[in-house]
């Protein structure tokens, strides 16, 4: 991942104000999993590329293994969250949640 995608900090405030797994929400966030949200059939808009740092959300590492295994991240995310749609306005929620954070350190 190139230095102009990453930002340490918005993990951090991630795991600070969001600390169980996105999909599950029963147990901590043990890593961090990048979503495919470009070029989903949700996606509306400037998001930044996979490999974003802004592309990621915390999971726990049962659903992480669950969306690398034979299950798959499509329905890992549709069992848990219904699906792309729900999971897409989750993460822009917590990206201008993160937004605010950053003008109001200014």
């Amino acid at each position: 991942m190139s230095k102009h995608h990453h930002d340490a900090d918005f993990y951090e405030f991630c795991k600070a104000r969001w600390p169980r797994c996105i999909l599950c929400n029963r147990r901590p966030v043990e890593q961090f999993h990048h979503f495919q949200l470009v070029g989903s059939p949700y996606y509306r808009g400037p998001a930044p590329r996979r490999s974003s740092t802004y592309n990621a959300a915390g999971v726990c590492n049962t659903c992480h293994d669950a969306m690398h295994d034979v299950v798959g991240e499509r329905r890992v995310i549709e069992a848990f969250l219904g699906g792309y749609e729900e999971l897409y306005r989750r993460q822009m929620r917590r990206l201008h949640e993160y937004l605010d954070y950053l003008r109001a350190a200014v």
